[in-house]
C-alpha cells in the first residue's frame, strides 16, 4: 500500500469553515476533475479548541488528506506516470494561496502503516 498524506493550512483571517467549505466545494472537484478518485481519499480537520486535542497551539496545518493506491504502479498508473503528477501537482498547488498554504511537504509512507492494538490492562 503506498500512502501520500499532505498537510495543509488555510489562509490567515479564513474561518474553519470557511477553509472546509472552499476545499469540499471547490479543491476536491478541482482534483477529481484531473483524474478518477484514488482507492482511499480521506480529508481529516483539525477541530481547534477540542478538549481531546494535546499540544493543539504545536498543530500548525487544518486538514490532513490522506490518499491510498494499493502499490506505487498503481499511484503512477492512475496519475499517468511520473510527468503527469508533477504537472497535476502544478495545477493543484497554483490556487493554492488563495485558501492554503501547504505547511509541510506531502508524507509517503510507501508500503503500509503500522496498527497498534490495544493490551488488555
Amino acid at each position: 500500500m503506498l500512502n501520500l498524506l499532505s498537510y495543509l493550512s488555510k489562509r490567515e483571517g479564513m474561518t474553519n469553515e470557511e477553509f472546509v467549505d472552499y476545499y469540499e466545494n471547490h479543491h476536491v472537484p478541482l482534483i477529481l476533475s484531473l483524474t478518477a478518485p484514488p482507492p482511499v481519499y480521506k480529508r481529516h480537520y483539525v477541530r481547534r479548541g477540542d478538549s481531546i486535542n494535546i499540544g493543539e497551539g504545536a498543530i500548525d496545518f487544518d486538514v490532513v488528506t490522506e490518499q491510498a493506491w494499493a502499490d506505487r504502479d498503481a499511484f503512477h498508473a492512475q496519475l499517468g506516470g511520473p510527468g503527469r503528477s508533477l504537472w497535476m501537482r502544478q495545477m493543484v498547488l497554483g490556487p493554492a494561496p488563495e485558501y492554503a498554504v501547504r505547511s509541510k511537504a506531502p508524507v509517503d509512507l510507501p508500503y503500509g502503516s503500522l496498527a497498534l492494538e490495544a493490551t488488555p490492562l
